[in-house]
This record gives C-alpha cells, sequence and structure tokens, in this order.
C-alpha cells in the first residue's frame, strides 16, 4: 500500500508493522486521549504514536495532551470529524407548526436540550434542573432524547414548560426552529473525548442554532463563547445567561456566526479534501 493509516492507537502494534514496512508512512487518527497520571497508559499511548508519521487529532485540548505525554507537535495534525452541510432551508409555516406543538409564543425562547450522559437515569436529575430553570426563564425547553424504556417515567416529570421527545422523528427540523440548544457536558476527571465535538452540536450550530454548554476540555473548538454559543460555570450562571436582557439579540448575532464556523471548519467535503491532500504528501515522499 502506499499508506497504512490506523484508526486509532494500537499499542507497540504500530511500531512492529513499521519493521516489516519500513517505507510505508504510517498514519493514525487518534481523536481521544486520557489526562492521566498513569504512567502505564501514557507509554502505551507513546508507544503506539512514536512511530507514526502523523498523527491526526479532533480538538486543540487533545493535541496539547499529546503533546504532553511526548508526541513530537510536527507531528500533530489537528484535523476534527465533519458533517455534510448542505441543508435546507425551514419554510416559515413548518417552524411556526412546531414552535405552536410546544405551546411557544414569539416572545418566549424555544430551546432544544441534548442530554449528554453516561447512565441514562441521569436524565432525572436534568429535567429536575431545566425544571428550576424554567420557572425564571421565558422560554419552552424541548427533551430531544434517544429511545429509551425510561421515556414513559420522564414524560411523568415534566411540565408546561418542559416537554420531552424520543427522537423526535423531525429533530432536524426541531433545531432549526429553536432559538437555542442546551447540551450539558459531563465532565469525566481523566478523559479528552472526541465527543466533545458531538455531531447534534454540529447540526444544530449548521442550522443556526447556537449551544450552549458548560466548560470542559475541547468545547472551545466548536463553542466560542459568546460568538458561537455560550459556555457557562454553573447551572445559576446558565440562568443568569437566559435572563439576560440583551440574549436575544446576542443569540441573533451567534446564529450566523455559528453556522459560518460550521461551514467553514466542520465541513464534511473539506475535511476530507485535507485527508487526501496530507495522505498525498506522505505518499508522494
Amino acid at each position: 500500500p502506499d499508506i497504512i493509516h490506523l484508526t486509532d492507537s494500537i499499542g507497540p502494534i504500530a511500531s512492529l508493522i513499521k519493521i516489516f514496512y519500513k517505507n510505508i508512512p504510517i498514519t493514525i487518527t487518534k481523536p481521544t486521549v486520557r489526562i492521566s497520571k498513569n504512567l502505564i497508559y501514557n507509554l502505551w499511548v507513546r508507544l503506539s504514536l512514536k512511530k507514526a508519521d502523523c498523527v491526526f487529532t479532533f480538538t486543540d485540548a487533545s493535541l496539547k495532551q499529546l503533546e504532553k505525554i511526548g508526541i513530537q507537535k510536527k507531528k500533530i495534525n489537528l484535523l476534527p470529524w465533519g458533517i455534510q452541510v448542505s441543508t435546507k432551508n425551514l419554510s416559515v409555516e413548518k417552524e411556526l407548526l412546531i414552535r405552536k406543538r410546544y405551546n411557544c409564543n414569539k416572545d418566549e425562547l424555544l430551546i432544544v436540550v441534548i442530554p449528554r450522559v453516561a447512565d441514562e437515569t441521569n436524565v432525572y436529575k436534568y429535567i429536575d434542573h431545566i425544571k428550576n430553570v424554567s420557572v425564571k426563564a421565558n422560554a419552552k425547553f424541548v427533551f430531544a432524547i434517544k429511545p429509551t424504556v425510561y421515556f414513559d417515567s420522564f414524560s411523568k416529570i415534566v411540565n408546561d414548560k418542559v416537554f420531552i421527545e424520543s427522537g423526535p422523528k423531525d429533530f432536524y427540523d426541531l433545531l432549526s426552529a429553536a432559538d437555542i440548544s442546551i447540551s450539558h457536558t459531563r465532565k469525566p476527571k481523566d478523559i479528552i473525548s472526541s465527543s466533545l465535538l458531538p455531531l447534534a452540536w454540529m447540526e444544530s450550530m449548521l442550522r443556526e442554532t447556537p449551544v450552549f454548554t458548560n466548560e470542559a476540555p475541547g468545547v472551545e473548538d466548536l463553542i466560542i463563547n459568546n460568538y458561537t454559543g455560550i459556555i457557562y460555570k454553573t447551572g445559576d450562571d446558565l440562568v443568569s445567561k437566559l435572563l439576560d436582557s440583551d440574549m436575544k439579540k446576542n443569540i441573533k448575532n451567534m446564529k450566523i456566526n455559528a453556522r459560518n464556523l460550521i461551514l467553514d471548519k466542520f465541513n464534511f467535503d473539506k475535511i476530507s479534501s485535507l485527508y487526501s491532500s496530507n495522505w498525498k504528501h506522505f505518499s508522494d515522499r
């Protein structure tokens, strides 16, 4: 082959491959890197990537961690995944129908909540938190969750300002009709995850719906605070931002900025082209 590409690190095996294919470039996609003091883990990653001619990673936070454990910066290429950017505009009539579905008047914000939890039962706490937020905010909140056996029990604890949908089937239309998305990111103590660039966030921003999320490693690659979205510190901080008298005006500006960022940096066709040009560079050496 002209190139050997591995879709994740596989320990010292990459070094063994290099022994048998000395003259063939090896590239590796390493989207996730733990922030860990575990010397064995860090050694494993370093051995996995040591013989690579190029390491592709998804976030700036991940890039910095790779450098920290001993991967040369010149070998690291920050290249995220992306999405198809061709979308149809939602008609005004369809947008009004979706807002009507949740009794959301023109003065209220329509907010899609995208839970990101490892344990589905944590959605109970998330719903309770959003219910508390909804008391103060002039908004309607729609939880868009994956199909789950807990759906019926989740449905029993929502109220007239907080709704829950399984999917829904018109999820992308819902994103288009919404003013913002809220997606609280879990903050594991020892991991940077490629999931900090969730496809749902990209799809939301592509449809001019800015994402509000909490501080966590990697989110800044997508959410530029007060420009393409909002990064809040605590639940109370989120409430204060939603109650800000200038928020509607700020959201209007963020909508355009969010879409432009996706078109510029997370366009699937552009990213595919960059991968191809990188591989061509190494195969031509």
